[in-house]
Protein backbone atom coordinates (compact mmCIF):
# COMPACT_ATOMS: atom_id res chain seq x y z
CA UNK A 1 0.00 0.00 0.00
CA UNK A 2 1.36 3.45 -0.96
CA UNK A 3 2.07 6.25 1.50
CA UNK A 4 -0.80 8.40 2.83
CA UNK A 5 -1.36 11.71 1.03
CA UNK A 6 -2.47 13.45 4.25
CA UNK A 7 -0.65 14.91 7.24
CA UNK A 8 -1.63 14.46 10.90
CA UNK A 9 -4.19 17.28 11.15
CA UNK A 10 -5.77 16.27 7.86
CA UNK A 11 -6.04 12.64 8.95
CA UNK A 12 -7.71 13.70 12.21
CA UNK A 13 -10.26 15.75 10.25
CA UNK A 14 -10.89 12.83 7.88
CA UNK A 15 -11.46 10.51 10.85
CA UNK A 16 -14.03 12.96 12.23
CA UNK A 17 -15.73 13.12 8.84
CA UNK A 18 -15.74 9.33 8.51
CA UNK A 19 -17.47 8.97 11.88
CA UNK A 20 -20.14 11.55 10.98
CA UNK A 21 -20.76 9.94 7.59
CA UNK A 22 -21.10 6.54 9.27
CA UNK A 23 -23.55 7.83 11.88
CA UNK A 24 -25.59 9.66 9.25
CA UNK A 25 -25.80 7.11 6.42
CA UNK A 26 -24.77 3.65 7.63
CA UNK A 27 -26.82 3.96 10.79
CA UNK A 28 -30.39 5.27 10.69
CA UNK A 29 -29.30 8.89 10.96
CA UNK A 30 -31.76 11.75 11.38
CA UNK A 31 -31.86 14.92 9.26
CA UNK A 32 -29.84 16.83 11.84
CA UNK A 33 -27.04 14.22 11.77
CA UNK A 34 -26.98 14.30 7.98
CA UNK A 35 -26.79 18.09 7.87
CA UNK A 36 -23.98 17.95 10.42
CA UNK A 37 -22.12 15.38 8.29
CA UNK A 38 -22.50 17.51 5.16
CA UNK A 39 -21.18 20.59 6.97
CA UNK A 40 -18.23 18.54 8.23
CA UNK A 41 -17.57 17.41 4.64
CA UNK A 42 -17.53 21.02 3.43
CA UNK A 43 -15.20 22.03 6.29
CA UNK A 44 -12.89 19.13 5.48
CA UNK A 45 -12.71 20.15 1.83
CA UNK A 46 -11.90 23.74 2.84
CA UNK A 47 -9.14 22.52 5.18
CA UNK A 48 -7.47 20.24 2.65
CA UNK A 49 -7.81 22.70 -0.23
CA UNK A 50 -5.25 24.89 1.56
CA UNK A 51 -2.57 22.38 0.60
CA UNK A 52 -4.15 20.20 -2.09
CA UNK A 53 -5.60 21.64 -5.27
CA UNK A 54 -8.30 18.98 -5.32
CA UNK A 55 -9.89 16.88 -2.58
CA UNK A 56 -13.32 15.27 -2.43
CA UNK A 57 -15.23 12.09 -1.77
CA UNK A 58 -14.98 10.34 -5.15
CA UNK A 59 -18.00 11.37 -7.22
CA UNK A 60 -19.57 12.50 -3.91
CA UNK A 61 -20.67 8.89 -3.32
CA UNK A 62 -20.20 6.57 -0.33
CA UNK A 63 -21.29 2.93 -0.14
CA UNK A 64 -23.12 0.88 2.49
CA UNK A 65 -21.25 -2.41 2.63
CA UNK A 66 -21.90 -5.54 4.66
CA UNK A 67 -19.10 -4.75 7.08
CA UNK A 68 -19.29 -0.96 7.23
CA UNK A 69 -19.45 2.24 5.21
CA UNK A 70 -17.03 2.48 2.26
CA UNK A 71 -15.72 6.05 1.84
CA UNK A 72 -13.36 6.75 -1.12
CA UNK A 73 -11.35 10.00 -1.21
CA UNK A 74 -9.51 11.55 -4.15
CA UNK A 75 -6.68 13.94 -3.23
CA UNK A 76 -5.47 15.19 -6.61
CA UNK A 77 -4.99 11.71 -8.01
CA UNK A 78 -4.19 9.93 -4.74
CA UNK A 79 -7.09 7.56 -4.13
CA UNK A 80 -7.72 6.37 -0.54
CA UNK A 81 -10.54 3.97 0.33
CA UNK A 82 -11.72 3.75 3.95
CA UNK A 83 -13.96 1.19 5.63
CA UNK A 84 -15.73 2.77 8.61
CA UNK A 85 -17.30 0.56 11.31
CA UNK A 86 -18.73 0.98 14.80
CA UNK A 87 -15.29 0.82 16.43
CA UNK A 88 -13.58 3.20 13.99
CA UNK A 89 -12.27 3.34 10.45
CA UNK A 90 -9.23 2.17 8.54
CA UNK A 91 -7.74 2.79 5.12
CA UNK A 92 -8.07 -0.47 3.19
CA UNK A 93 -6.63 0.67 -0.16
CA UNK A 94 -4.44 3.41 -1.61
CA UNK A 95 -3.74 4.00 -5.27
CA UNK A 96 -1.92 6.71 -7.24
CA UNK A 97 -3.90 7.32 -10.42
CA UNK A 98 -2.68 8.86 -13.69
CA UNK A 99 -4.14 12.25 -14.59
CA UNK A 100 -7.54 11.95 -16.25
CA UNK A 101 -8.42 8.57 -14.72
CA UNK A 102 -12.18 8.04 -14.52
CA UNK A 103 -13.04 6.45 -11.17
CA UNK A 104 -16.15 4.27 -11.34
CA UNK A 105 -18.24 2.49 -8.73
CA UNK A 106 -16.87 -0.80 -10.06
CA UNK A 107 -13.28 0.35 -9.41
CA UNK A 108 -14.18 1.28 -5.81
CA UNK A 109 -15.91 -2.07 -5.33
CA UNK A 110 -12.82 -3.89 -6.61
CA UNK A 111 -10.52 -2.00 -4.22
CA UNK A 112 -12.89 -2.47 -1.26
CA UNK A 113 -13.55 -6.14 -1.97
CA UNK A 114 -17.32 -5.65 -2.01
CA UNK A 115 -19.97 -3.74 -3.92
CA UNK A 116 -22.00 -1.71 -1.47
CA UNK A 117 -25.22 0.24 -1.86
CA UNK A 118 -24.34 3.73 -3.20
CA UNK A 119 -25.35 6.84 -1.26
CA UNK A 120 -25.25 10.03 -3.36
CA UNK A 121 -24.10 13.03 -1.31
CA UNK A 122 -24.13 15.40 -4.29
CA UNK A 123 -27.90 15.68 -4.32
CA UNK A 124 -27.98 16.46 -0.60
CA UNK A 125 -25.28 19.14 -0.99
CA UNK A 126 -26.40 20.89 -4.18
CA UNK A 127 -30.08 20.11 -4.80
CA UNK A 128 -32.65 22.58 -3.45
CA UNK A 129 -36.43 22.36 -3.41
CA UNK A 130 -37.61 25.95 -2.99
CA UNK A 131 -41.21 24.87 -2.40
CA UNK A 132 -40.22 22.86 0.68
CA UNK A 133 -38.39 25.75 2.36
CA UNK A 134 -40.29 27.79 4.96
CA UNK A 135 -40.91 31.46 4.27
CA UNK A 136 -38.12 33.71 5.53
CA UNK A 137 -39.38 36.49 7.80
CA UNK A 138 -37.04 39.18 9.17
CA UNK A 139 -38.96 41.82 11.11
CA UNK A 140 -37.20 41.57 14.49
CA UNK A 141 -33.75 40.84 15.80
CA UNK A 142 -34.91 37.42 16.96
CA UNK A 143 -36.00 36.71 13.35
CA UNK A 144 -32.53 37.67 12.17
CA UNK A 145 -31.02 35.32 14.76
CA UNK A 146 -33.37 32.53 13.61
CA UNK A 147 -32.27 32.89 9.97
CA UNK A 148 -28.62 32.86 10.99
CA UNK A 149 -29.36 29.74 13.05
CA UNK A 150 -30.83 28.10 9.94
CA UNK A 151 -27.65 29.00 8.05
CA UNK A 152 -25.57 27.45 10.83
CA UNK A 153 -27.58 24.22 10.69
CA UNK A 154 -27.93 23.64 6.94
CA UNK A 155 -25.59 21.39 4.98
CA UNK A 156 -26.72 22.37 1.48
CA UNK A 157 -24.67 25.05 -0.24
CA UNK A 158 -27.63 26.14 -2.36
CA UNK A 159 -29.85 26.46 0.71
CA UNK A 160 -27.15 28.61 2.32
CA UNK A 161 -26.98 30.79 -0.83
CA UNK A 162 -30.78 31.14 -0.83
CA UNK A 163 -30.98 32.17 2.83
CA UNK A 164 -27.96 34.46 2.70
CA UNK A 165 -29.02 36.31 -0.45
CA UNK A 166 -32.54 36.78 0.89
CA UNK A 167 -31.17 38.10 4.18
CA UNK A 168 -28.74 40.51 2.50
CA UNK A 169 -31.41 41.80 0.12
CA UNK A 170 -33.80 42.32 3.03
CA UNK A 171 -31.27 44.23 5.13
CA UNK A 172 -30.08 46.40 2.22
CA UNK A 173 -33.52 47.35 0.90
CA UNK A 174 -34.02 51.16 1.22
CA UNK A 175 -37.73 50.64 1.85
CA UNK A 176 -37.17 48.14 4.67
CA UNK A 177 -36.78 49.37 8.23
CA UNK A 178 -38.18 46.43 10.18
CA UNK A 179 -35.06 45.32 12.02
CA UNK A 180 -33.79 48.84 12.56
CA UNK A 181 -36.99 49.75 14.42
CA UNK A 182 -37.17 46.56 16.47
CA UNK A 183 -36.65 46.19 20.22
CA UNK A 184 -32.89 46.25 20.11
CA UNK A 185 -32.14 44.91 23.60
CA UNK A 186 -28.96 43.31 24.85
CA UNK A 187 -30.07 39.61 24.98
CA UNK A 188 -31.42 39.71 21.42
CA UNK A 189 -28.42 41.67 20.12
CA UNK A 190 -25.96 39.27 21.73
CA UNK A 191 -27.89 36.30 20.33
CA UNK A 192 -27.55 37.75 16.83
CA UNK A 193 -23.86 38.40 17.40
CA UNK A 194 -23.24 34.83 18.61
CA UNK A 195 -25.04 33.33 15.61
CA UNK A 196 -23.07 35.61 13.28
CA UNK A 197 -19.77 34.48 14.85
CA UNK A 198 -20.83 30.84 14.40
CA UNK A 199 -21.65 31.54 10.75
CA UNK A 200 -18.27 33.20 10.19
CA UNK A 201 -16.56 30.09 11.60
CA UNK A 202 -18.67 27.75 9.45
CA UNK A 203 -18.03 26.35 5.97
CA UNK A 204 -20.03 28.88 3.94
CA UNK A 205 -18.52 32.25 4.92
CA UNK A 206 -15.30 31.74 2.95
CA UNK A 207 -17.22 30.36 -0.05
CA UNK A 208 -19.75 33.23 -0.21
CA UNK A 209 -17.49 36.18 0.51
CA UNK A 210 -19.40 39.11 -1.01
CA UNK A 211 -22.81 38.48 0.63
CA UNK A 212 -21.01 37.56 3.87
CA UNK A 213 -19.13 40.88 3.84
CA UNK A 214 -22.39 42.79 3.31
CA UNK A 215 -24.14 40.81 6.04
CA UNK A 216 -21.41 41.57 8.58
CA UNK A 217 -21.53 45.27 7.73
CA UNK A 218 -25.31 45.51 8.06
CA UNK A 219 -25.55 43.44 11.24
CA UNK A 220 -22.71 45.33 12.93
CA UNK A 221 -24.71 48.53 12.49
CA UNK A 222 -27.62 46.98 14.37
CA UNK A 223 -25.84 45.39 17.32
CA UNK A 224 -22.74 47.53 17.79
CA UNK A 225 -23.84 49.00 21.14
CA UNK A 226 -26.27 46.59 22.86
CA UNK A 227 -25.01 47.55 26.33
CA UNK A 228 -25.93 51.21 25.93
CA UNK A 229 -29.33 50.32 24.45
CA UNK A 230 -30.09 47.95 27.29
CA UNK A 231 -29.06 50.57 29.87
CA UNK A 232 -31.48 53.10 28.34
CA UNK A 233 -34.29 50.55 28.48
CA UNK A 234 -33.53 49.58 32.09
CA UNK A 235 -33.39 53.27 33.12
CA UNK A 236 -36.86 53.89 31.70
CA UNK A 237 -38.23 50.95 33.71
CA UNK A 238 -36.59 52.29 36.86
CA UNK A 239 -37.97 55.77 36.23
CA UNK A 240 -41.55 54.62 35.54
CA UNK A 241 -41.85 51.98 38.27
CA UNK A 242 -39.70 53.33 41.13
CA UNK A 243 -38.97 57.05 41.03
CA UNK A 244 -42.07 58.54 39.35
CA UNK A 245 -44.71 55.84 39.55
CA UNK A 246 -47.98 56.51 37.78
CA UNK A 247 -46.60 59.37 35.68
CA UNK A 248 -48.14 59.51 32.22
CA UNK A 249 -45.00 61.17 30.85
CA UNK A 250 -42.69 58.49 32.31
CA UNK A 251 -44.90 55.70 30.99
CA UNK A 252 -44.83 57.28 27.54
CA UNK A 253 -41.02 57.53 27.68
CA UNK A 254 -40.87 53.86 28.64
CA UNK A 255 -43.25 52.84 25.86
CA UNK A 256 -41.50 54.86 23.16
CA UNK A 257 -38.07 53.62 24.26
CA UNK A 258 -39.26 50.03 24.13
CA UNK A 259 -40.96 50.18 20.73
CA UNK A 260 -39.09 52.80 18.72
CA UNK A 261 -35.36 52.22 19.18
CA UNK A 262 -33.81 52.59 15.77
CA UNK A 263 -30.66 53.76 14.05
CA UNK A 264 -30.70 57.16 15.77
CA UNK A 265 -30.36 55.45 19.16
CA UNK A 266 -27.23 53.69 17.91
CA UNK A 267 -25.61 56.85 16.55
Amino acid sequence: MSRSAYDGDELAQIETLNRKLFDAWFETGCDQERRSALRCYLRTMSLLHRRLRMFEVVNHRVFRGKNGLIVPYDAHGALSVYRVQHDGGECIARLRMPNGTLVTDAMIADLAGEAGEPVDLERAIYDLDIESLPAVQVTRLRDLADVLMQLNACGSRHEAVYLLRFLVARLCSPSYRGVAKSKNLRPEALNVRNELVAFMNGPFASRLRLPTRILVREVSGLVSQPKRIDEVWQDTIDLAEVHVRGSTICNEIRRSTHHAMGRQTLA
